[in-house]
């Protein structure tokens, strides 16, 4: 076998060798390196046997310290084994066992005693340093002021989770004893700010100032701050954690100062003294006290919370008090008694109960539904009575919650209480506006009878007042809504809703309201990203479609109004008239344009004392395009004219300009009828050119007119004629019976 794995290696060395050779003598000429390869070789030989010799140094070392190791672990363990012996032996004579599991017990038995002796010792100790304190209330103010701070401040409370709960007895006796003593020291500290507020005569307006006195009060007034200030600063730092959601503590120098107040305040405002009265809140602002008397009597609890609110806003803005406790504002008393004590249901429906009543009597008033002319200025359109009333009833509910801290209360003032009204008022005006649409239905349908005083409620001035007083109690709303708009209040009140609206994402907003109930009430925009909308948007577009419907009807009204008198003074055939000394040459109207003029000088006198001139001039022009399409249609183009005719025609026009010049400004009546007024001027022209007709007589007019288009634009553009268009100007020189065409 040896000589076989001899043979192996032999014959691994050889085909190594032959690979070597092969290698590094490739050519004849490699040959002359022979030389050089074989000491090359030796040297590598050399080095290797170096480095064996190394390697085995070092494997004998190894060997040394593994046999040195190997002898010390013998030697630790006989030391392990000699030692274990002797402690089992001292254990078993110590606990007098019989083996050594029973002696662990016992050991392990004895230091939980010994243990539990140590805590018992420290509990006498500390009980001693506890019940030494109450001994040091009479030593010297700044020292047993350290000793008070050190009890105070001694956290076993805040200690004893990480113990485990541990000492509970313990914790709540040391707290008794702090409490105790700190007590005892408020009382004798109180007690001489009490004796040097008797010196100053205290509380008497005739006080007593000594410098000594003063001294003596500045003293007791320090020492009890210094008595309350881990308190207070404890406590300021708890409401900076807590964003100010806390009550700060009562500073005693004050609780002290206010006693003999409090004593008269009682004296006064909780004996059988006739100070004492719940009607009058205003004297003391007993609040949670009065609050339980006063529940079932919705005036007194009224009254009650508006002296608040006028308290909280006295301090505010005239003593600029508006810090509150930690890092959040002094919410005020109403605060207090509406949110935290839930107070604010019973009041909202207090005034909801108050605000609605006072509506039906607006409503019901007998005066109510008359036009106010005095209400607004000139030029703007004038308003019911009751809209005004309405409008003054809201304000002062504005009034009454603007002073309040929370938005979800003033939400609901505006909500529950002024929208409401709003939306009643609104129903009110409708159903008006329905009511005069089923009149003029009923006329329209009737023939005789008891029906003839119905027509004269719904035409005329009567009808018209009606209408006038549904739009312009809509239009006054409109513009008082745009005004609230703009007010501060409103405008904060609208972006506070749009940074909740923006930000919430559950399902109520504000109560019980869910961001789509707002936004039917208010605004569509509620939540949008825009910079649009505003509270109240859709209460003012409701009242801004009645107003648009019933300015709508006021105008078919006056067409109705002039439309039967027109249909009779198109019937006339006076165009004709050839002599020079009929009326046209004197300037007298034709007869029967008396019956249109009388009837439109009426109207337009009631509305120009209604209505706004915006208002009087968009209705005027409405009715002038209605008198020129009905003109044209009727006269114009169905008649023949003379020169004097039309002359004639152009006297009742001007007549008829004049009358709504009156009512809708100089030159207004002519503007809306630009067309009919040109046509005018078209047909009246002279046989020989006028001074101001540009040089053109008609016939020349007429040739030029009727030659082609281009000429008669430019003939009409001298004429100063840039309404009419070229086929209407030859429809109008075909009504005269002189054209030559």
């Amino acid at each position: 076998m040896a000589t076989l794995i001899r043979s192996d290696t032999e014959e691994r060395q050889y085909f190594a060798m032959e690979d070597y050779l092969n290698d590094k003598i490739q050519t004849p000429a490699d040959l002359d390196n022979i030389e050089a390869l074989l000491l090359s070789v030796k040297d590598q030989q050399e080095l290797l046997r170096k480095q064996l010799r190394e390697t085995e140094s070092i494997l004998g070392s190894a060997h040394d310290a593994v046999s040195e190791h190997k002898s010390l672990i013998v030697d630790k363990a006989h030391a392990f084994q000699e030692s274990q012996a002797d402690i089992d032996r001292r254990l078993l004579e110590t606990t007098s066992s019989n083996n050594s599991d029973e002696a662990i017990a016992k050991f392990d038995e004895s230091m939980r005693r010994l243990q539990s002796f140590d805590v018992a010792t420290a509990y006498f100790e500390l009980l001693k340093e506890v019940d030494n304190l109450r001994w040091t209330s009479l030593l010297p103010p700044l020292w047993f002021r350290s000793l008070l701070s050190q009890c105070l401040n001694t956290s076993l409370k805040a200690l004893q989770p990480a113990a485990e709960g541990a000492a509970p007895h313990l914790v709540d006796h040391v707290e008794d004893a702090c409490r105790s003593l700190w007590n005892h020291m408020k009382e004798t500290l109180s007690a001489e700010l009490q004796q040097a507020l008797k010196s100053l005569s205290w509380p008497s307006k005739n006080l007593v100032i000594r410098p000594e006195a003063t001294r003596i009060w500045e003293e007791a007034v320090r020492k009890l701050l210094r008595l309350q200030q881990p308190e207070v600063e404890a406590n300021a730092e708890l409401a900076k954690g807590q964003s100010g959601h806390g009550k700060p503590p009562i500073l005693l120098p004050l609780e002290v100062m206010v006693g003999p107040l409090d004593l008269r305040f009682r004296y006064h405002f909780e004996s059988d003294r006739p100070t004492n009265r719940p009607e009058k809140p205003e004297y003391f602002l007993k609040i949670f006290a009065l609050l339980s008397q006063i529940e079932g009597q919705p005036q007194l609890l009224s009254h009650l919370i508006h002296e608040l609110i006028s308290f909280d806003t006295v301090l505010r803005d005239q003593w600029q008090y508006t810090v509150g406790h930690g890092n959040a504002r002094w919410r005020g008393l109403v605060w207090e008694v509406l949110v935290e004590k839930s107070w604010f249901p019973k009041w909202l429906q207090v005034e909801r109960d108050f605000a609605l009543p006072r509506y039906q009597e607006i409503i019901d008033a007998k005066d109510a539904g008359e036009i106010d002319y005095d209400s607004v200025g000139s030029g703007r359109t004038k308003p019911t009575k009751a809209a005004i009333r309405v409008n003054d009833l809201l304000e002062s509910i504005t009034d009454r919650y603007r002073p309040l801290e929370s938005f979800s209360q003033k939400l609901r003032f505006l909500i529950d209480i002024q929208l409401a009204i709003f939306d009643q008022f609104h129903l009110r005006l409708q159903s008006g506006l329905e009511a005069y649409l089923a009149s003029t239905s009923a006329v329209v349908r009737a023939v005789q009878g008891t029906i003839g005083e119905d027509r004269a409620s719904v035409e005329g001035v009567k009808g018209l007042e009606r209408l006038c007083r549904i739009h312009g109690s809509a239009n006054y709303i409109v513009q008082a809504l745009k005004d609230w708009s703009d007010d501060v209040f409103f405008l904060e009140l609208w972006e506070e809703l749009q940074t909740r609206a923006r930000q919430n994402t559950g399902e109520n907003l504000v109560g019980p309201l869910t961001r789509e109930d707002i936004a039917e009430r208010t605004s569509s925009a509620v939540g949008s990203d825009g910079e649009s909308g505003a509270l109240f948007d859709e209460t003012a577009a409701a009242y801004r479609k009645l107003g648009v419907r019933t300015e709508e009807m006021l105008v078919d009204l006056l067409k109705k109004t002039v439309r039967d008198p027109l249909r009779a003074y198109s019937k006339i055939n006076p165009w004709l008239l050839l002599d020079a000394g009929s009326s046209s040459s004197t300037g007298t109207i034709s007869a029967e344009l008396e019956g249109v003029l009388q009837p439109l000088d009426t109207c337009l006198s009631f509305l120009s004392r209604v209505l706004g001139r915006t208002r009087m001039r968009h209705i005027g022009r409405q009715l002038s395009l209605f008198l020129q399409n009905s003109l044209w249609d009727s006269v114009m183009l169905r008649h023949t004219f003379s020169y004097n005719g039309a002359l004639q025609f152009c006297t009742d026009l001007a007549a008829t300009w004049r009358v709504m010049d009156n009512y809708l400004g100089a030159g207004q009546g002519e503007v809306g009828m630009r067309r009919l007024s040109e046509a005018a001027v078209l047909l009246s022209l002279g046989n020989e050119a006028a001074p101001d007709a540009a040089g053109l007589g008609f016939h020349e007019a007429e040739a030029e007119i009727f030659a082609n288009n281009e000429r008669a634009r430019a003939a009409l553009d001298r004429l100063g004629l840039l309404v009419l268009t070229e086929s209407e100007a030859r429809s109008i020189l075909e009504r005269r019976v002189d054209v030559a065409s």
